[in-house]
């Protein structure tokens, strides 16, 4: 399943600033367990959700790395 992460728009594959993106991602996502709570809101390809641990989500860490908006 192919999730959109909620509250964050990443580059677009092939785009400056997408391979640093996802990796960040994978590297967020390896740290250890995480909650994903979707939302509703269909898109054609992907659940969107949000991705939480700890209290902080994988949206506002991208923002704050600089990798998102």
């Amino acid at each position: 399943v192919k999730i959109r992460v909620e509250g964050v728009n990443t580059p677009e594959r092939n785009h400056p600033g997408w391979a640093e993106a996802k990796a960040f991602t994978k590297a967020w996502l390896a740290k250890g367990s995480f909650r994903l709570t979707t939302c509703g809101k269909p898109t054609i390809d992907r659940i969107v959700a949000e991705v939480a641990r700890d209290g902080k989500t994988l949206a506002q860490d991208l923002i704050d790395a600089g990798l998102g908006k």
